[in-house]
């Protein structure tokens, strides 16, 4: 892993989630917080270290849980991690297994 990632691992140890959660940074963005992915055809709209995924109505779950007024908050590391570990506690790994927050 890379030093940025070191620094993910860092914040993710902060935050309360296991440290493996770190692989899941570097699949996902390989810890560069400003990656982004639109793409509706793949129901993307995600954002930073964890890929945190706001299309549709994922967007009002991650805005109540994480406290959050805008999506591209998302970019800010500690932001993003804090919101993956907010994600983590309440669904485990299924944001990242599933690409679905909660059933419907």
């Amino acid at each position: 892993m890379t030093l940025e990632c070191e620094k993910v691992a860092e914040l993710v140890r902060r935050n309360g989630m296991p440290l493996w959660m770190t692989t899941v940074a570097w699949r996902e963005s390989r810890c560069i917080h400003r990656v982004t992915n639109f793409d509706r055809r793949t129901a993307d709209r995600s954002y930073g270290l964890f890929q945190i995924n706001v299309l549709g109505d994922l967007w009002t779950e991650t805005r109540e849980r994480c406290e959050l007024e805008h999506p591209e908050q998302l970019l800010d590391p500690d932001v993003n991690v804090s919101c993956a570990a907010a994600l983590y506690r309440a669904y485990g790994y299924r944001p990242w297994d599933s690409g679905k927050y909660f059933d419907r």
